[in-house]
């Protein structure tokens, strides 16, 4: 239910994605062929290895389409497999995206010995393989979400009011029972 949950933000985003930079749409077609093959590099070779650098390829090009959006004087090859400063970067920028650190860490752990992947051979698991996919993924539907979201709202700033209600991408309610400048509380 999660993956199909994170699937639909990606194919939703690819649907309606003529409000993106060229930059942004061509980092995002990249990594959407990344996300086609990280789980067949799994299924038909048992390729861990090469299925985790696919995800984290994916994961950090979406990243970068959301930093060139948010400020198009970034220049995406700057941040080059680093995701650890591209995460910073974001977060310093807009803190809404502090919301896949932890996704983002999960990443930067099974990667491990950083970028050696693409170079040597690492020992590294199916369920690794697995996992590196499903962080990538909820990642990159996170970041599909909030582009959609800011261009629908025309604003990258939320304005949620006490005592109303609000609907997610999944077309669930929430009743906002606490809000600030920087968030919300909804149920």
């Amino acid at each position: 239910a999660r993956a199909q949950m994170y699937l639909n933000a990606l194919y939703t985003l690819q649907a309606d994605d003529c409000f993106l930079s060229k930059m942004q749409l061509e980092l995002i077609q990249r990594a959407r062929f990344n996300l086609r093959i990280a789980p067949l590099m799994l299924k038909e070779h048992e390729d861990a290895q090469g299925s985790i650098f696919n995800a984290h390829e994916a994961a950090e090009k979406f990243l970068k389409a959301a930093l060139v959006g948010i400020d198009k004087t970034k220049n995406p090859v700057d941040y080059r497999h680093r995701l650890d400063k591209l995460d910073d970067e974001l977060i310093t920028l807009d803190a809404r995206y502090r919301s896949l650190g932890e996704a983002a860490d999960a990443l930067r752990y099974i990667l491990g010995l950083g970028m050696k992947i693409r170079y040597e051979t690492l020992s590294r698991s199916i369920e690794e393989g697995v996992s590196t996919f499903y962080a990538a993924l909820g990642i990159c539907s996170a970041v599909a979400n909030i582009l959609r979201f800011d261009n629908e709202r025309g604003s990258n700033r939320s304005a949620f009011r006490v005592g109303e209600y609000y609907v997610n991408s999944q077309n669930l309610c929430f009743w906002c029972v606490e809000a600030s400048a920087s968030n919300a509380r909804l149920i």
